[in-house]
Protein backbone atom coordinates (compact mmCIF):
# COMPACT_ATOMS: atom_id res chain seq x y z
CA UNK A 1 0.00 0.00 0.00
CA UNK A 2 1.42 3.44 -0.94
CA UNK A 3 2.59 5.73 1.85
CA UNK A 4 -0.04 8.39 2.51
CA UNK A 5 0.73 12.05 3.17
CA UNK A 6 -2.65 13.48 4.10
CA UNK A 7 -5.04 12.57 1.32
CA UNK A 8 -2.34 12.33 -1.37
CA UNK A 9 0.04 9.37 -1.48
CA UNK A 10 3.77 9.80 -1.80
CA UNK A 11 3.58 7.98 -5.14
CA UNK A 12 1.02 10.50 -6.44
CA UNK A 13 3.28 13.37 -5.41
CA UNK A 14 6.27 11.77 -7.14
CA UNK A 15 4.22 11.07 -10.25
CA UNK A 16 3.12 14.69 -10.44
CA UNK A 17 6.71 15.87 -9.85
CA UNK A 18 8.09 13.75 -12.68
CA UNK A 19 5.36 14.84 -15.07
CA UNK A 20 6.02 18.50 -14.25
CA UNK A 21 9.77 18.03 -14.75
CA UNK A 22 9.13 16.26 -18.03
CA UNK A 23 6.95 19.11 -19.29
CA UNK A 24 9.56 21.71 -18.31
CA UNK A 25 12.32 19.76 -20.02
CA UNK A 26 10.20 19.22 -23.12
CA UNK A 27 9.40 22.93 -23.30
CA UNK A 28 13.13 23.71 -23.10
CA UNK A 29 13.92 21.21 -25.83
CA UNK A 30 15.67 18.84 -23.43
CA UNK A 31 13.98 15.79 -24.87
CA UNK A 32 16.27 13.11 -23.41
CA UNK A 33 15.64 14.47 -19.91
CA UNK A 34 11.91 14.70 -20.63
CA UNK A 35 11.95 11.08 -21.80
CA UNK A 36 13.57 9.93 -18.54
CA UNK A 37 11.02 11.84 -16.45
CA UNK A 38 8.06 10.52 -18.44
CA UNK A 39 9.44 6.99 -18.08
CA UNK A 40 9.60 7.45 -14.30
CA UNK A 41 6.05 8.84 -14.20
CA UNK A 42 4.81 5.91 -16.29
CA UNK A 43 6.57 3.42 -14.02
CA UNK A 44 4.91 4.99 -10.98
CA UNK A 45 1.44 5.04 -12.54
CA UNK A 46 1.70 1.42 -13.68
CA UNK A 47 3.56 -0.26 -10.84
CA UNK A 48 3.20 1.75 -7.67
CA UNK A 49 -0.02 3.74 -7.87
CA UNK A 50 -1.86 0.99 -9.78
CA UNK A 51 -3.57 3.87 -11.54
CA UNK A 52 -6.71 3.79 -13.56
CA UNK A 53 -6.15 3.09 -17.21
CA UNK A 54 -6.73 6.68 -18.31
CA UNK A 55 -3.72 7.98 -16.37
CA UNK A 56 -1.55 5.23 -17.84
CA UNK A 57 -2.80 6.10 -21.34
CA UNK A 58 -1.94 9.77 -20.78
CA UNK A 59 1.55 8.84 -19.59
CA UNK A 60 2.04 6.56 -22.62
CA UNK A 61 0.95 9.34 -24.98
CA UNK A 62 3.23 11.89 -23.34
CA UNK A 63 6.22 9.58 -23.57
CA UNK A 64 5.30 8.70 -27.15
CA UNK A 65 5.23 12.37 -28.13
CA UNK A 66 8.73 12.93 -26.77
CA UNK A 67 10.06 9.79 -28.45
CA UNK A 68 8.54 10.90 -31.76
CA UNK A 69 10.21 14.32 -31.43
CA UNK A 70 13.54 12.53 -30.96
CA UNK A 71 13.05 10.49 -34.13
CA UNK A 72 12.29 7.27 -32.25
CA UNK A 73 9.22 6.74 -34.38
CA UNK A 74 8.74 2.96 -33.99
CA UNK A 75 8.85 3.15 -30.20
CA UNK A 76 6.57 6.18 -30.24
CA UNK A 77 4.02 4.47 -32.48
CA UNK A 78 3.96 1.40 -30.23
CA UNK A 79 3.25 3.53 -27.15
CA UNK A 80 0.59 5.58 -28.92
CA UNK A 81 -1.12 2.41 -30.15
CA UNK A 82 -1.09 0.98 -26.63
CA UNK A 83 -2.58 4.22 -25.26
CA UNK A 84 -5.30 4.09 -27.93
CA UNK A 85 -6.18 0.48 -27.04
CA UNK A 86 -6.46 1.44 -23.37
CA UNK A 87 -8.72 4.40 -24.15
CA UNK A 88 -10.93 2.30 -26.43
CA UNK A 89 -11.37 -0.20 -23.61
CA UNK A 90 -12.56 2.40 -21.11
Amino acid sequence: MPVQLGSVSLAEKRHKKYRMLAEKNKDKGKLAQAERCYNKALYISMNIMKSDNLLIAVDLESLGTVLWAQGKKEAAEALMARAKRIKEGI
